[in-house]
């Protein structure tokens, strides 16, 4: 009886693991750092994903053709191309689309290599 007892207490004593976000983040980046290096990567293109509009400082195809093959500089981060737009804009802008693409996906509960029919298949 005495025996149960003490178990009891050190039971009682012993402290829960801590739920919520900010300890599930710390134990993630402390036990698995390569899982959390690829779960940064994936919310940093999240973020540019739904911002593209307010980060890209140029329209994806505004021209400058004073600007033509301009290298990296505080004025173009990506340097321009050969029609002088702006190239951190267009990196940025093909996110949203790919983003907006993934989430009808995910909406649908529609694979990639699953269609509806070949018609689909073929355009995509």
């Amino acid at each position: 009886m005495v025996a149960v007892t003490e178990t009891a207490r050190a039971l009682s004593r012993r402290r829960l693991p801590a739920h919520g976000f900010f300890n599930f983040m710390g134990r993630l980046f402390r036990d698995k750092p390569l899982c959390a290096f690829g779960f940064v990567i994936c919310a940093l293109f999240l973020f540019a994903g739904i911002f593209a509009d307010v980060l890209a400082p140029y329209g994806y195809n505004q021209i400058s053709p004073l600007n033509r093959l301009k290298s990296p500089s505080a004025q173009f981060w990506l340097g321009t191309n050969n029609l002088g737009r702006d190239m951190l804009s267009r990196c940025l802008y093909p996110i949203t689309i790919s983003f907006a693409k993934r989430v009808g996906q995910l909406m649908t509960q529609l694979p990639d290599n699953q269609a509806p029919n070949r018609s689909y298949r073929f355009y995509m």
